[in-house]
């Protein structure tokens, strides 16, 4: 995800995924945060607030994961359909570098299974399993 240069005190880049709904920040004194699960719309405003710094307290507090510097290591681009109750977790575990070698992963709270999908230009495209109960 390519990062832009933001004008503010507090924030020295920021860059957005539409298809990830992944907002990542990259803060002056040099922490650079993920927040998943971030629409479109909330992703505008934060580029148009007067105070970008302010707009992350009142808005994204609590919800940011750090993002360790890796080292210069390919990682693939993973991608995931949208999901209310597991996608903030799954974006998690993507962003620390977990899933990159697995083929599932099982929400820990809800017990929802998701297969990952190599696709054809290289990314990986994480979906819900569908179980389908008999009664």
């Amino acid at each position: 995800m390519e990062l832009h240069p933001l004008t503010s005190t507090a924030i020295e880049a920021a860059g957005y995924s539409v298809d990830a709904r992944l907002l990542r920040i990259k803060f002056r004194e040099g922490k650079v945060y993920d927040y998943a699960d971030v629409s479109a719309e909330l992703y505008r405003r934060f580029l148009q607030s007067d105070s970008k710094g302010r707009f992350v307290r009142l808005n994204l507090a609590g919800r940011g994961t750090e993002v360790k510097p890796q080292p210069e290591v390919d990682r693939p681009l993973h991608f995931a359909e949208p999901d209310d109750c597991c996608g903030v977790s799954l974006f998690r575990a993507i962003a620390s570098g977990r899933l990159d070698a697995k083929e599932s992963w099982t929400h820990k709270k809800c017990g929802a299974e998701w297969r990952s999908t190599l696709r054809a230009d290289g990314t990986i495209l994480w979906t819900p399993v569908t179980i389908i109960k008999f009664l």
